[in-house]
């Protein structure tokens, strides 16, 4: 199998007009018309961070399991390396692995490494000269050009509509120069979407920061597909698992993309605000449901119910306890 892997750091599923009718048409909106595929409109993250979030998509598991439970634990040091997380597993079925990935993130520690990854920082043009794509091969490229632009204009609409633009230019240069069928499968994804400066809600859990974009596309698959189920970026180990037929050998929440069955619910967890600090602790808890609604618990045992209505909060509480 040949895989195209692309991280898009903090594209919000939100700000596309595929997951949100009342969101403006996006120029990632018309490339994936262009190209076709599946895109999950309804893909949440347990974690809203990177580190965090990096590490529920290579494991399949939350936090509490994958052990990267804070902004400052990233998977390079910090995942739990009793259980499968997806370059573990391509390292063992032997997988060839490309990853284009900027010096700072390789050195944060995005990836865990185990050794023989063919890893490039430089100019894209440079990497393009570089790079063969064979058999049995995972190519990876993480992009954060977005983020970027979104942190230099404050998190302003104009900043997100330029980060956009710049950066599915990237993405469609990349897809142009490889050809979109010279992979068998590709993947594109984010970890976390973004607040918004002008956004009045005060909570830290909204949905433009935990919706987040998810699209799978098969070789020669032209038209697109729109998939309404519940899904996450959990979800990414098991497809990816699936597909170069590994058994995972621990349990998983993450449920493959190739199956027909959504999740029944996605839970949520939160510091309580943006800064990254050594002692800092989870205070907000959020639970998904398959209608989208959003239901929220802080440290003050107040459950806020999007829909106004109870929904079985003792036993999500549960869950919350158990899982988070």
């Amino acid at each position: 199998m040949k895989i195209l892997s692309i991280f898009i750091d903090m594209l919000s599923a939100e700000k596309m007009n595929v997951s949100n009718p009342a969101a403006t048409i996006t120029n990632m909106d018309k490339l994936l018309e262009k190209i076709g595929g599946t895109v999950y409109t309804k893909s949440y993250t347990p974690a809203p961070d990177t580190p965090r979030s990096s590490a529920c998509m290579w494991t399949g598991l939350y936090p509490k399991e994958n052990h990267c439970n804070c902004r400052i634990k990233w998977p390079k040091e910090d995942i739990n390396e009793s259980v499968d997380n997806i370059w573990k597993v391509l390292r063992d079925k032997k997988y060839k692995i490309n990853i284009f990935i900027d010096k700072y993130s390789l050195e944060l520690g995005l990836i865990p490494l185990y050794g023989g990854e063919n890893i490039f920082w430089g100019a894209l043009s440079d990497w393009y000269d570089e790079i063969v794509i064979e058999e049995d091969s995972y190519t990876f490229v993480y992009l954060q050009d977005l983020h970027m632009i979104l942190d230099e204009s404050h998190y302003s609409e104009k900043g997100f509509v330029e980060g956009e633009l710049f950066q599915t230019q990237i993405i469609e240069e990349i897809i142009n120069h490889f050809g979109v069928d010279s992979f068998d499968y590709i993947m594109m994804y984010s970890d976390h979407g973004f607040k918004q400066s002008d956004c009045m809600d005060e909570h830290i859990i909204i949905k433009p920061r935990v919706k987040t974009f998810m699209f799978l596309r098969r070789k020669n698959q032209e038209k697109l597909v729109v998939d309404e189920k519940l899904r996450s970026n959990l979800d990414i180990m098991p497809t990816v698992c699936q597909i170069i037929g590994h058994k995972i050998n621990n349990r998983i929440d993450g449920i493959s993309l190739l199956n027909n069955e959504g999740h029944k619910y996605v839970l949520i967890e939160d510091m309580g605000d943006f800064s990254v600090e050594i002692n800092q602790t989870i205070e907000h808890w959020g639970v998904v449901l398959p209608d989208e609604s959003l239901h929220r618990i802080d440290c003050d045992g107040v459950w806020q119910n999007e829909n106004g209505q109870y929904f079985f909060e003792e036993e999500k509480y549960k869950r919350l306890c158990s899982d988070s």
